[in-house]
């Protein structure tokens, strides 16, 4: 943009003043010409907010992959614990199935033993009936006990 002010600059001081005879060039020569040198200043303007533009967006880019970058490392961590929470869920349930297992033989034996004892309660109530009546008989039989 400085170069071409500079160039208008130095054709404006090169242009001798012309006699009026000679072919002095005209308004619209000179108008074109300024409107040329303005239009290049446009586009020079317009192509350094473009690439103002362009910097702001590759820094919001890096902003992004670094972002992103962290989010992926979020999601691996994220996923490792995930596993790892899934295992030992899977450890625990073998470990509950074990349990299972394990208190349904407990009460298996359990009814086995309460069923013994009701049994011996059985015979221990008919051995003291059998001992009571054997007691009863020998001490009527039995004249010393008179």
């Amino acid at each position: 943009q400085q170069q071409h002010q500079q160039q208008r600059q130095q054709q404006q001081e090169h242009q001798l003043p012309m006699p009026p005879d000679s072919k002095a060039p005209t308004t619209s020569a000179t108008a074109a010409s300024d409107h040329s040198f303005a239009r290049i200043e446009e586009a020079e303007e317009r192509q350094r907010q473009a690439e103002e533009e362009l910097s702001v967006v590759k820094r919001e880019l890096e902003d992004y992959k670094e972002k992103l970058r962290a989010a992926e490392q979020l999601n691996a961590t994220l996923e490792a614990d995930l596993r790892a929470t899934r295992n030992q869920l899977m450890g625990r349930d073998e470990e509950v199935g074990a349990l299972q297992s394990l208190n349904g033989s407990l009460e298996k034996e359990l009814a086995e033993a309460s069923a013994k004892i009701c049994q011996l309660q059985a015979e221990l109530k008919v051995a003291k009936s059998a001992t009571a009546a054997s007691s009863s008989a020998f001490a009527t039989s039995d004249p010393k006990s008179s």
